[in-house]
């Protein structure tokens, strides 16, 4: 997400808006951003439930077990980080 604000910075400056935080100019990048960081947060957390709902066995059987949430959904929460850190 750090690495999105220097691009930002930059495409804003190669639009030629002087200055660069002028509502023609950072209204549409922020909507941009915002818009991509909505996608992806989405995409993670319907992965994510969707995930628990699949593996519920496996879930409900770590924490009988003595392991912790964290523990017990690991995999799920690794697999949908993926996905929603993954560019489409």
């Amino acid at each position: 997400v750090m690495a999105i604000w220097p691009m930002a910075f930059i495409g804003s400056l190669l639009l030629n808006h002087h200055p660069w935080w002028s509502v023609e100019g950072l209204l549409p990048l922020v909507g941009i951003l915002l818009g991509n960081s909505v996608n992806g947060i989405s995409m993670g957390i319907d992965h994510f439930t969707h995930g628990i709902r699949e593996k519920k066995e496996e879930v409900l059987e770590w924490l009988s077990l003595g392991g912790t949430k964290i523990e017990a959904t690991n995999e799920i929460f690794r697999r949908s980080a993926r996905i929603a850190l993954t560019p489409i």
